[in-house]
């Protein structure tokens, strides 16, 4: 090798091949650190679990060690959370609109327990319950001194489609007449539709006033509602209150599909988050609008969040309602849903784990949620174009029991009033007074918020 040569591998080669052994050594060491210290902390976990499962006073189940580790890793806001198998049920109840039970109203007002009303087609109603019989026994238990909402949790049954429960009647009978035996009936429990569009009526056939209730957000609450405000219109409906009032919301595909039923086109929402995925726009659905010009106020108050206020919020930012009642609750955040499956007792199991990926805009760019993180908090929610309250603490009681009894179709009453002597109740609200006025091109006067 002549001296050139050597130079160059000298000043060149030789540092590099260093440098580049130095570099993979230098890698090699920091993966090894980092595969050491996820090692230490699996180890951390392991060793926790064993003392608490060896020392602590009471047995503690493996599985549930398990959970409450990942509960606790979840919960870095007021929504990430790990929903366990057995609250999965729940969550599933809420967000599908349905619940394992027999599809009965108890009335609720003291002993003995009594069927208010069985929904059609449920296998209450199939199995004949009437409003006014008494259900003396669950399973051969008798009732004795129960409240109507300890019967409702042993008719309810987690997983129980398809399982059977004996309900022991005391058919109704008059003051005056002799009772009639007692039968016992076996109903098969099953999936329960709840109604998320209730009490959907004509308020005044003279300048068409209607008035819609938009309970919740499920699977087919968008159809829903499109099917009732059909309905409404062949009856001659001009003008609408949609009443979104204790609303807590649901998924955001159903908000987007309730909102274009009421705009041709536009954003309904905007999220933003850390990830790119997460930064998306929302427009109406094709073929939007189907009721794009009809009047319309919303009500909101402080238990409307989530979809519901993307809701009001895109149709208050297209100036296409006016939102009338309290500032909304401020549920803006996004959640992004695992379900994960575990083995339990032999069997496999379904879990979720819920975490916070972005927030909610409106069309105009407002953010919806009144806190970010642990620590961070802010006003958020909508303010409406007409701020009323509702009134005392009466009046919230009031409204809440109004809300139950509108359920029932008005025309099911007159047998429930004949057998029980009650009425469905009666509620002077307020806000839906000058929703009314607003639409009617009255002159309102709201509070400041």
């Amino acid at each position: 090798m002549n001296s050139t040569a050597r130079n160059i591998l000298s000043t060149f080669v030789v540092p590099a091949l260093v440098s580049t052994c130095a570099a993979f050594v230098f890698f090699h060491v920091m993966v090894r650190d980092r595969e050491r210290r996820a090692e230490d902390r699996v180890e951390w976990l392991l060793q926790a679990a064993d003392l608490i499962e060896e020392r602590y006073f009471q047995d503690v189940p493996r599985d549930q060690l398990v959970f409450d580790a990942l509960r606790g890793m979840a919960a870095r806001d007021r929504y990430s959370e790990f929903v366990d198998p057995e609250e999965y049920a729940r969550f599933r109840e809420e967000n599908e609109g349905q619940y394992v039970g027999i599809g009965f109203v108890l009335h609720a007002e003291g002993a003995p327990v009594t069927v208010l009303y069985a929904f059609p087609g449920s296998p209450a109603a199939q199995a004949g319950l009437q409003p006014g019989d008494r259900i003396t026994a669950v399973d051969g238990e008798p009732i004795g001194t129960q409240t109507s909402d300890q019967v409702t949790s042993k008719i309810k049954l987690k997983n129980g489609d398809g399982v059977p429960v004996t309900l022991e009647i005391q058919p109704f009978f008059r003051a005056d007449e002799t009772p009639p035996p007692r039968r016992t009936v076996t109903v098969k429990r099953a999936q329960i539709e709840r109604p998320s569009v209730v009490a959907a009526r004509l308020l005044d056939a003279a300048t068409g006033l209607a008035y819609v209730r938009l309970d919740q957000f499920q699977q087919s609450s968008p159809q829903d509602l499109e099917a009732a405000l059909t309905k409404l219109e062949t009856s001659g409906m001009k003008r609408l209150v949609l009443d979104l009032r204790g609303n807590r919301g649901g998924l955001l595909d159903q908000a987007v599909e309730i909102a274009s039923l009421f705009l041709p086109e536009g954003i309904v929402a905007f999220t933003r988050g850390r990830s790119p995925d997460a930064n998306r726009i929302y427009g109406v659905t094709p073929g939007a609008g189907r009721f794009k010009d009809l009047p319309l106020a919303v009500l909101v108050d402080g238990g409307s969040a989530s979809a519901s206020e993307i809701v009001a919020g895109a149709l208050q930012d297209h100036l296409r309602a006016a939102l009338v009642g309290t500032r909304t609750y401020g549920k803006g955040m996004v959640q992004t849903i695992i379900e994960q499956s575990y083995l339990i007792d032999g069997r496999r199991e379904s879990a979720l784990l819920k975490i916070t990926t972005g927030e909610y805009l409106t069309p105009a760019g407002r953010q919806l949620e009144r806190s970010v993180g642990r620590q961070d908090r802010r006003r958020g929610g909508l303010v409406p174009d007409v701020v009323l309250e509702r009134g005392a603490k009466a009046a919230e009681d009031a409204y809440e029991a109004w809300l139950q009894d509108s359920e029932i179709p008005a025309e099911d009453w007159p047998r429930i009033e004949e057998r029980l002597g009650r009425k469905p109740r009666t509620f002077d609200d307020p806000q839906l007074h000058a929703a009314i006025d607003l639409l009617l091109g009255k002159k309102v006067v709201g509070s400041i918020d």
